[in-house]
Parts: structure tokens; sequence; C-alpha cells
């Protein structure tokens, strides 16, 4: 098994238990619940709306077409007038002379490749796709692993996303990230009735730039939208994780004359080269709430966020057993994967059952054991 496999994980949700029968506290509900129609993979949750992924092209980008809060308020606005390239929550950035952020025959396209894969339980519900970013003609100069995970935690108030993004180059050849766009990244666009009428908030001790207007880049671990959609409050937070490339992120955000919030990496000032050895791996996280809330509601939402995204999720790990099995080393896997003294173990489906193999003590010192589980929750022991 290769070691640098782990770097392709899903790293979402917390609280799985793994061994000794034990199952995750807390899941009660309903599973999660996933549709799924040629152009769109629709997430809910007990009926409630969560988001719409639009996962075919459209016309140059595949993204998050719709995103609710726990009451059922859509938060996105796809493709305005003003800005037809603005797609709802979606990840762009330029190389070389090629852009996917802008639409149009002449710019490049994220074009899926393979089948889009979906796992949901209890806990979360993930969509996982590969997409090739290509030139308008036609040559892959990028190469992306993407992973959206819709949340459900305890003490959660908020519709909770991550998404997950593992850039690497097509060929040979570096791909120079470079742009003259301050905001190009992951970036949202709200709805009409959330322009121009919120206010941004950042943690104490942030530094905001203006770069022009109503726009500024601040370097924060997160940012939200105050805002509200008729007389109905609402707050829209963006989470980074600090593992990110150039953390804390640099947050590009607007209130006039349109509202709009950005994960950048700066490239416009520091240009940045991906070489063919290396991946670009990017974590952030959106949280969306009825109501208005304050920096320390944000901060302990934030850290709540960290929290699950520093474990993998049962449903993106069974994608991963699926796809090539799973290699976990002491400390590092999801919940209590050492509950037994386990150091290294690999956890791989045949048939439908899902099988750990972990090392553990006994009496004769460390043995080989297996356990087997049919859905990554609860596990019986083998030997």
């Amino acid at each position: 098994m290769r070691d640098d496999i782990q770097c392709t994980y899903t790293i979402t949700l917390a609280s799985v238990v793994l061994l000794g029968g034990v199952v995750i506290p807390g899941a009660t509900h309903a599973d999660i619940d996933i549709k799924e129609t040629k152009d769109f993979i629709t997430v809910s949750d007990s009926g409630n709306p969560i988001l719409e992924y639009q996962r075919t092209c459209n016309p140059n980008k595949v993204y998050v077409s719709k995103l609710y809060t726990p009451s059922g308020l859509q938060v996105l606005l796809d493709s305005p007038a003003d800005h037809v390239h603005h797609h709802g929550l979606m990840y762009a950035l330029d190389s070389g002379k090629s852009t996917w952020w802008t639409d149009g025959e002449d710019k490049g396209k994220q074009v899926p490749a393979g089948k889009t894969k979906t796992e949901h339980d209890k806990q979360a519900a993930v969509i996982r796709q590969s997409l090739d970013w290509n030139t308008s003609a036609g040559k892959t100069i990028l190469k992306e692993s993407r992973t959206i995970t819709a949340h459900r935690g305890k003490g959660l108030s908020a519709t909770l996303l991550s998404w997950r993004t593992v850039l690497s180059v097509a060929g040979s050849d570096p791909a120079p990230l470079a742009t003259r766009k301050h905001y190009a990244g992951l970036g949202i666009r709200f709805v009409r009735k959330m322009d121009k009428i919120g206010t941004f908030i950042f943690p104490d001790g942030s530094q905001s730039t203006s770069v022009r207007g109503t726009e500024k880049v601040t370097p924060a671990k997160w940012c939200a939208y105050v805002t509200r959609i008729d007389d109905k409050p609402v707050t829209v937070a963006m989470f980074s994780a600090p593992s990110n490339f150039r953390h804390p992120t640099f947050l590009f955000t607007m209130t006039a004359p349109f509202a709009y919030i950005s994960a950048t990496l700066n490239l416009y000032r520091q240009p940045y080269t991906l070489k063919p050895d290396a991946s670009l791996d990017l974590t952030y996280g959106i949280a969306i709430f009825d109501g208005k809330r304050d920096g320390s509601v944000l901060e302990r939402t934030y850290q709540k966020w960290l929290k699950l995204v520093r474990n993998r999720p049962a449903a993106a790990m069974r994608m991963d057993a699926k796809d090539h099995g799973i290699v976990l080393r002491y400390g590092d896997g999801p919940g209590r994967c050492d509950i037994l003294g386990a150091r290294d173990v690999w956890v791989f489906e045949s048939g439908g059952s899902y099988y750990m193999h972990y090392d553990a003590a006994g009496s004769k010192g460390w043995l080989c054991s297996l356990a087997v589980s049919k859905d990554l929750l609860t596990w019986e022991k083998k030997g």
C-alpha cells in the first residue's frame, strides 16, 4: 500500500469509532439523503434541503448551485446578468494564459473525469469528483480531486460544509498559478436581497487591505457576512484549515455593488508555480446560520469545524476503502482506531464488507488481528 495515497483522503467528520463494536455517539437520526440526476446532486436532511451540486459543466464550471440555511433560506446566486461567470459557490483559478474564472468558448473548462461518487450516513453526506481543467483547445493543464461534505454534528446550529480541493499538474510541465484577479479562489455569490446591506466581521486583530471601492483582502482564519433576506437575518461564514497553503488565507470581501466572499491564495501579488511532483491541498468550510452571529459564536463554530476536519467521516472512508483501501497510522485514524493498541491498520472493501487488519496486544505479544464491518461504523473482532 503506497503511503502517498494518504494525501488524497477526505478529512472532514469526527466521532467515528472503529473497534470493539462501538457505535457513533448520537447517531440516532435517519441518514442524510442524497438524490442524483444527470446534471444535479441534491442533499437534504429529514426532508429539509441542504445543497444542490451542479455535477456537469455549466457552461465552464462545476459548482454548488444552491445552499440553504437550516430554516430553508437559499443564499446562492447562479450566473447573474452582471457577472454571468459567477456560479453560486465555485472554485476557479488562472494558469499561464488560461483562465477558469470567467466563462466563454475561449476560456478554460472544468470537465468531469470519471464517475461522480457519493456516500451518506447519519453523520455526513459526501460528494467526490475528479475534474480535468482543460484549456479552450482541450488540453488538460490541471487535475482536481474535489470532495464536498455536508456535516451533521452535535451542537451545530448552522448548515456546515467542507470543500476540499487537491490540485495537481496534468503533464510534465510546471503550471504557473498567477493572476491579476485578487478575488480568484473559492468564491460565494449571494442572492440579490443580501447585497449592500450587510457587514463583514473577522477575528480580532485582522488587518484588511483596501483594493478598490468596498473590495478588501484580509488575511484571516475566518470571515463572516452578516446580512438579511427580507426581514430575516442571515450569517454566512467561510473557514480556512490551518494546513492550507498560505494560511491564514487571504479572504476577499465586498459589499457593493454586490456582496461576495472568496478564499484566495494572494496569487495576484505572490504567484506560485505548481510542480509536477507536488499537489496543492486546500480545505475550506462554509457555515450558514439563521440569525445574526457574533465573533464569539463564529470562533466556536470554527473550532468545532476544525475538529470535524481532523478526522474522516465513515462515508468518506467507505469511498476510500472501495477505491484503494485505507492506511491509517497510530493517532491519525478516526476516533479511537487504536482502541486495542493498533499501530498500523489497513481497511479495504470486498464483497460489500469492510475488513480491518491491525496490530493488537495479545498474551504472546503483538498479533495481527482482523475486524469486519458492514458499514464502517460497528466492527466485529475476528481474531
